[in-house]
Parts: structure tokens; C-alpha cells; sequence
């Protein structure tokens, strides 16, 4: 039988953002600090030259930046966030006064020592349905001491830079939970006194 947990671990807060302009992606920054709190690490832009895909949408010349931040938060904030972000597109949009240009996309993820997700809108076989519109996709697994690609992964998470970065903001991850656990078993122990 499962040992269901009403209680999880937190976990780590990763946006990814790929974007046409320096000002939106200033804008989307300080909304984010805003709402997710500092951030703790920030990946060096990386051009965007994986897919055209989003080309009719957001133009050329895209790049790629992801921000992981300090405060860990409670895995169900998932759908959250990307509600969040999701909005802080269209405000970026209607306030530039280009509803069917977008300056930016903003993506959402968790990092957990196992694994990498990503929020998502779009349904496709291998995302699970969280509720309110929200799907997850299970972007990349942390195994043998790296992470590794899916059948679905996208080319830009496995570009070095990003895996890199990801590698860096598991470490700091890693190091967070030691003192989370340290804390819950001080509580623990004070309470048994």
C-alpha cells in the first residue's frame, strides 16, 4: 500500500523565457521577482536557432535565458504559476499594443532532485492533466549524475549551456533540502521532548 503524504518536500522554481526584446524580458523579470521572489541563478542568453516554429509569432533573432530563484515553493504551485505567467504574456502584449505579436515566452518548471517539468496548455500524450488548463511534461530525468533527453524533449534543453545551468541549480537544490530536512528533524525532536 502507498504511504500517501499530505506533505512534500518544496521544490525549485525554474522560468524559461525565449524572447524578441530586451524590454520584455526586463518587464517579465521584475514581475517575476515580484511574484516568485529574488532570483537565485540566471542563465547567460542563448540564441534561440533550435525551431522556426515560433517565427510568425515572435519573429527572428530569439533568445533563450532561464532563471531559477531563491525561495522554494510547494510542488502544487505549478498551475500557479503558469496561470501567472500566462497572463504576464498578454499584459506584455496588450501594454506594447500588439496583441498578435508576442515579445516573449514565458515557461514555467520545477526542479526536483529526480527530475526536470514543465508547465503547459497543450496536451499531447506523454503530459499529464493537473487541472485549471495546466498539463506537465516531463522534460528531462536526472540520471547517473546528469540529466538525460526523452523521446520528447526539446533540442534546447539539451543544449550544454542549459544542461549546465540546470546541473548548477540542482546543486544549490540539493544543498537546500539538507538544511529543510535539518530544520523538520529539529522540529521533530523538539516536539517529542
Amino acid at each position: 500500500m502507498s504511504d500517501l503524504k499530505e506533505k512534500h518536500l518544496p521544490i525549485k522554481a525554474v522560468i524559461n523565457c525565449f524572447y524578441a526584446d530586451e524590454e520584455a524580458l526586463e518587464i517579465a523579470r521584475k514581475s517575476l521577482v515580484e511574484y516568485l521572489g529574488p532570483i537565485e541563478d540566471e542563465m547567460p542568453p542563448l540564441e534561440f536557432d533550435f525551431t522556426n516554429y515560433y517565427e510568425s509569432e515572435m519573429g527572428t533573432g530569439l533568445k533563450k535565458i532561464m532563471f531559477s530563484f531563491e525561495r522554494l515553493v510547494e510542488p502544487e504551485t505549478l498551475i500557479g504559476i503558469k496561470h501567472f505567467t500566462d497572463a504576464l504574456e498578454r499584459k506584455i502584449c496588450s501594454a506594447r499594443g500588439t496583441p498578435e505579436h508576442r515579445p516573449i515566452n514565458i515557461d514555467p518548471g520545477q526542479l526536483y532532485l529526480e527530475r526536470f517539468l514543465l508547465a503547459t496548455g497543450k496536451n499531447v500524450s506523454h503530459r499529464i492533466y493537473l487541472g485549471r488548463g495546466v498539463f506537465v511534461d516531463l522534460t528531462l530525468m536526472f540520471i547517473g549524475g546528469h540529466y538525460v533527453r526523452l523521446p520528447w524533449t526539446y533540442e534546447d534543453y539539451l543544449h550544454p549551456k542549459t544542461l549546465a545551468f540546470l546541473e548548477q541549480v540542482r546543486e544549490k537544490y540539493r544543498l537546500q533540502l539538507k538544511e529543510v530536512r535539518r530544520r523538520m528533524n529539529d522540529t521533530n525532536e523538539s516536539g517529542k521532548e
